[in-house]
């Protein structure tokens, strides 16, 4: 039996799911270019469809399986205890009389006993949704998932992403250790000194890239890539900075706080390696709010945060009949959100960790949902809105683009999506803004805000 195992993003699997079922009864028409990915695919052991957002790699993907117009039992396994998972994974294998289709999340896919069903399984394909999510060498999903191609060494493989290098080339080691894993050899150190420049310090800072020549005879054999404009018609968009002053207290707060992450920086008590990790207090204080001592909730710094100010202005100019997206990272944003719109009479929705209510909002009985942005970056369509604010921002492109792909998407009605972003003043906001929107490297732009502060300080104190 030909069993297939997708591995995906939580968000992601229900879509896998329901259209593995739509599948079965012909309800798809592949587009050209998913036919020309199948024949591509047909004499491979393994490829990586670099298809744009809304390209329809899932299609693509399941046309070279042998899944379209044919019958699968579509196994979701993304919710319950790794052991109930596992045991509806063994029973649906050993009764299975056509092939099995499991769905499992990066999370939990390698973990406990679902992960030892999952190695059970003899399985023929294998494939990555969203296959960016294994970047990490050290990851342990991703080394668990590479594994697992070694010891089913006949199955076909496939990466699906269409944002596969989000922080740049090295992104790809990762991913083609689980595809390919002879490209660039059982070395991550020795690929990293092949083809980047780090710095001597901190490895993980990329000062420049090198032989992308060779890097893309290396891969470009393996990748099938087709970009979004060329296959699909999508509006325009555009992207336009509010600009948001903090108040007097918070200014002295974040400046704090700011002053002390550099001086860890320059003292090596941080690295680069863990300095954006540590960016998360100066980003959370932008919008307002304090964490103390690493308690479990922020508290709130001074009076009305400047954010939660501007996202009011924002909607006392919005007609009430046009609904909105406000992207944001932590929890103390959605309260905020949540509190503007009870204050301006709006309905309210949420996709975040703890609360999934976007249906309500699809179907128009509220007006405003609110999106975490890692939680709600991927696998769902809010092509509803043509407008979306982000209160505030992950760091890591690739979830910057695949939020902006959310809306901007086939299935938008709009002739332009229009994007705004909340950016605090002189603050880490301004360098993360710049570096996303001219898809620059964030951590060269944090890194140099950081560098250029601490010089300013230096020269006033002479």
């Amino acid at each position: 039996m030909r069993h297939v195992l997708v591995v995906c993003p939580q968000a992601v699997g229900e879509w896998w799911s329901e259209a593995l079922e739509r599948a079965a009864g012909g309800g798809y028409t592949p587009l050209p270019h998913q036919t020309a990915f199948a024949e591509w695919m047909a004499d491979r052991q393994g490829g990586f469809a670099a298809l744009g957002m809304g390209a329809g790699k899932t299609v693509a993907a399941m046309l070279a399986a042998g899944l379209l117009n044919a019958s699968s039992h579509p196994l979701l396994l993304t919710q319950g205890d790794t052991k109930r998972r596992a045991k509806r994974l063994r029973e649906a294998v050993a009764a299975a009389t056509c092939p099995v289709v499991a769905i499992a999340n990066y999370d939990a896919v390698w973990q406990g006993e679902l992960g030892k069903a999952v190695t059970e399984v003899p399985w023929a394909w294998l494939i990555l949704d969203e296959s960016h999510r294994a970047k990490a060498p050290a990851g342990r999903a991703s080394k668990w998932l590479a594994a697992l191609a070694s010891r089913n060494a006949a199955a076909r493989r496939l990466c699906l992403s269409g944002t596969p290098m989000p922080n740049g080339p090295l992104d790809l080691y990762g991913q083609f250790r689980f595809l390919a894993p002879g490209v660039f050899g059982p070395s991550y150190v020795r690929f990293r000194s092949r083809f980047a420049e780090c710095h001597p310090m901190f490895p993980s800072q990329v000062k420049r890239y090198l032989r992308q020549d060779e890097f893309a005879r290396l891969t470009d054999p393996h990748v099938f890539k087709v970009a979004s404009e060329d296959v699909l018609t999508l509006p325009e968009e555009t992207h336009q900075r509010i600009v948001v002053d903090l108040s007097p207290a918070t200014r002295r707060f974040y400046a704090t706080l700011e002053r002390e992450l550099i001086a860890e920086i320059e003292s090596g008590v941080v690295t680069c390696e863990n300095a954006l990790a540590r960016t998360i207090r100066l980003r959370q204080a932008t919008s307002g709010y304090a964490r103390v001592d690493d308690a479990a909730e922020a508290t709130l710094i001074d009076g009305t945060p400047a954010k939660r100010l501007a996202l009011r202005d924002f909607l006392d100019d919005l007609d009430r009949s046009e609904p909105l997206v406000v992207f944001y990272q932590f929890r103390s944003d959605a309260q905020e959100i949540r509190a503007v719109c009870r204050e301006t009479g709006r309905g309210y929705s949420e996709v975040s960790g703890t609360e999934k209510t976007l249906g309500e909002w699809k179907n128009g009985r509220t007006d405003v949902v609110g999106v975490q942005i890692k939680s709600g970056s991927e696998g769902i369509d809010l092509t509803r809105a043509s407008r979306a604010i982000f209160y505030s921002v992950d760091w890591s492109p690739g979830v910057y683009e695949q939020a902006l792909r959310r809306i901007r998407r086939p299935g938008q009605t709009a002739s332009r999506c229009n994007y705004y972003h909340l950016v605090a003043r002189d603050t880490i906001d301004e360098a993360v803004y710049r570096a996303l929107t001219t898809k620059g490297d964030v951590v060269r732009s944090v890194m140099e805000r950081f560098t250029s502060r601490s010089e300013a300080w230096s020269a006033r104190s002479v």
